[in-house]
């Protein structure tokens, strides 16, 4: 079964009335523990949709699934028997299925996830890093890798004003998974480097957590430019920050991480 992305947090409470931010930490095991790091990383917070690819190689054979979001990306029967692909219907009608080939369900959304993830990924490197890892045998337990990262570009949300570039799309890694070890950045950039991928943009290392007027400041005023727009040639306002530890840490409730975006502050405020 898959590890769906988990929700991060927002940094700082909400007003009840207006759902905007307010200077008061949220009281959450997974915030509060960023307060008492002092060595934090801020990335970009990327306009575009959630999406991952998970790798298997067993004595079972080699598994390879998208994902949307929360969604898997399936082919209908029809699709897959005409590309020679396996289809597993798991007892569901076939209606339900989100078909990234034909105009089914949910077809202008995963068509694009699906064709981007396929282009970046190189599976041939993914699979050599695999077996040069991982051994497939009787006594060797199944091992999944999950790369997780943001489509963005033409027709994903507002993710056009990045790329500057008509029905041209791409994929930024944000975290990989290896079985239920969620890799620091670090790691995770190693790991990209040799799968030949790209990890979202670090915007500044700080060492101590920011203050509510920090927050700001760097939202609208000293680091408020798209460094991914940047790499395109384009000039964008970033949509938010994550701020994560350098190493991946974790309380009871989950993994040490939150987000801020510019739409948690109030316009001009």
């Amino acid at each position: 079964m898959s590890i769906y992305y988990p929700k991060i947090n927002s940094l700082f409470k909400r007003d009840i009335k207006t759902f905007k931010v307010i200077p008061s930490i949220r009281e959450d095991d997974t915030i509060l523990a960023l307060t008492y790091i002092n060595n934090l990383i801020i990335e970009e917070k990327i306009d575009g949709t959630n999406a991952h690819i998970e790798y298997t190689n067993n004595i079972w054979g080699e598994f390879i699934d998208y994902y949307s979001r929360k969604n898997k990306i399936e082919d209908c029967p029809n699709c897959a028997k005409k590309l020679n692909r396996p289809y597993d219907v798991n007892g569901f009608p076939i209606e339900i299925f989100k078909c990234s080939i034909c105009k089914g369900k949910g077809y202008k959304d995963i068509k694009f996830i699906r064709e981007t993830l396929e282009r970046v990924i190189n599976l041939v490197r993914l699979k050599d890093w695999y077996k040069q890892n991982f051994k497939q045998d009787k006594d060797s337990a199944s091992v999944t890798i999950k790369i997780y990262g943001e489509v963005f570009g033409d027709k994903i949300n507002k993710g056009g004003k990045y790329v500057g570039k008509k029905d041209y799309r791409d994929f930024r890694v944000f975290d990989i998974v290896i079985g239920n070890s969620w890799l620091s950045p670090i790691k995770r950039n190693e790991l990209c480097k040799e799968l030949n991928l790209i990890p979202i943009p670090v915007i500044t290392y700080l060492f101590r957590f920011p203050t509510f007027k920090e927050c700001y400041d760097m939202l609208f005023r000293t680091k408020n430019k798209s460094l991914l727009a940047e790499e395109f040639g384009q000039e964008a306002i970033l949509e938010g920050y994550i701020i994560r530890p350098q190493l991946s840490l974790y309380t009871n409730k989950g993994r040490v991480i939150g987000k801020i975006k510019c739409s948690d502050f109030e316009k001009g405020e």
